[in-house]
């Protein structure tokens, strides 16, 4: 590796937003193993896991038949992806458009949304602060997690934002600009972690048929099991009009994303083609299907949901106690599943708590635009041994924090 590619790949990535500059060589459960020796627990990344082997001998598998393919003809494991969507998806989610990202499918959703309410001209949504749906033109454009005037997406629509959880707010915009789609996460994840009440999400589809506006859920960080539910928004028995998946839809071996959406929405927009309009060169490639489906059939038969949530009542418990033990470092905590994030008192609090998690074995979320949280995204396959290990991290981290203010 130059110098110059060194340069890029650790101080502009990987180093801008964890300190960690080193190569990692290996990866198991929630556990990476780095070139200089050491291992560290990743509750950063909100992924599957890494180094399934039902999923690393599927994927294997499969590269020796047809790892890439034309779109012309449908392949063996993109029919078997959209038909396990939608036998595990709840209500008519049933049509899927499988990508290389979940970005990516965020630009399709908007697409799809945009395109459904063409006869009208709509071309607006309302979008909930907080949130953060990607880095791409129009990912960005519905996200919240800087000023709006810092934004400057290029994205061929308007965004209103209300806050996160205020219905009314979020009534009055709708009514006011008759928007294409309304846009959320069912749990904030942009600035720290919201998680509304259970009426929160039904109130929102309430608004979307009150103003014939689609329900956009982006459960790229909140799905397939994180939050002790299939989906964040069973939580509230709502069926999105658009679901979104990604991180560990690609089962910790290939980039997957996915939106999934009803057959009469995609056929108002793509008559009976099909989502396959919207254009990907890779999406929806063998290699990749293959692996989405294995860490399906894992998610399912293992029951992720059910370990995740018991996993959820420990680190709940945990970070409560954590708090109570230090009133003067941390301010609230909360959790859903595997995600949790801690909100400190301070930015500076924060910053050295997970510099010195990194420095004893655990890689922490850092909060790019809340700085004074931190996060822990425990990937789906973590065990309980792992999660244990490092919420003891944590909490050695916040001693040391301790200490260090007093000395």
């Amino acid at each position: 590796m130059t110098a110059k590619a060194k340069m890029a790949n650790g101080n502009a990535f990987a180093g801008k937003y964890t300190g960690a500059q080193s190569e990692v060589i290996a990866g198991s459960g929630a556990t990476l193993a780095l070139a200089d020796g050491t291992t560290l627990l990743d509750f950063s990344s909100s992924l599957f896991g890494y180094g399934h082997q039902a999923v690393l001998t599927s994927v294997a598998a499969q590269m020796n038949v047809l790892p890439q393919s034309t779109r012309m003809f449908l392949n063996h494991p993109l029919a078997n992806l959209v038909t396990r969507l939608a036998e595990v998806l709840p209500g008519d989610l049933s049509v899927t458009y499988p990508c290389n990202s979940a970005g990516e499918a965020v630009e399709g959703a908007l697409k799809l949304a945009l395109g459904h309410q063409r006869r009208s001209g709509r071309s607006t949504f309302v979008a909930a602060s907080g949130s953060d749906h990607g880095h791409t033109a129009g990912a960005a454009a519905v996200s919240s997690v800087r000023s709006v005037a810092d934004l400057e997406t290029g994205a061929p629509f308007r965004t209103r934002f209300v806050r996160f959880g205020d219905l009314a707010a979020l009534h009055r915009a709708a009514s006011d600009h008759r928007p294409a789609g309304i846009v959320v996460e069912p749990i904030a994840t942009g600035q720290g972690l919201a998680i509304p009440g259970v009426e929160y999400l039904t109130g929102v589809r309430e608004v979307c048929e009150r103003v014939g506006a689609l329900l956009i859920v982006n459960e790229t960080a909140t799905g397939l099991g994180a939050t002790g539910n299939l989906l964040a928004c069973d939580r509230s028995d709502v069926v999105p009009d658009i679901v979104i998946l990604g991180s560990a839809l690609g089962g910790g071996v290939l980039p997957v994303g996915a939106y999934v959406t009803t057959e009469a929405i995609n056929d108002r927009v793509y008559g009976h083609c099909g989502p396959w309009m919207h254009g990907s060169a890779t999406g929806g490639n063998p290699l990749a299907c293959a692996s989405a489906v294995a860490a399906l059939d894992v998610i399912i038969r293992d029951d992720v949901a059910r370990q995740c949530a018991a996993h959820g009542a420990t680190i709940a418990a945990r970070l409560v106690a954590l708090a109570d033990r230090f009133p003067d470092l941390i301010l609230d905590s909360a959790g859903a599943g595997h995600l949790a994030a801690v909100h400190w008192r301070s930015a500076a609090i924060a910053a050295t708590v997970s510099a010195v998690a990194r420095r004893e074995g655990l890689l922490l979320h850092s909060g790019r635009f809340a700085t004074s949280w931190t996060g822990l995204r425990a990937p789906l396959i973590a065990t309980t041994g792992e999660i244990d290990a490092g919420l003891e991290i944590l909490e050695e981290a916040a001693e040391h924090t301790r200490q260090k203010a007093a000395s």
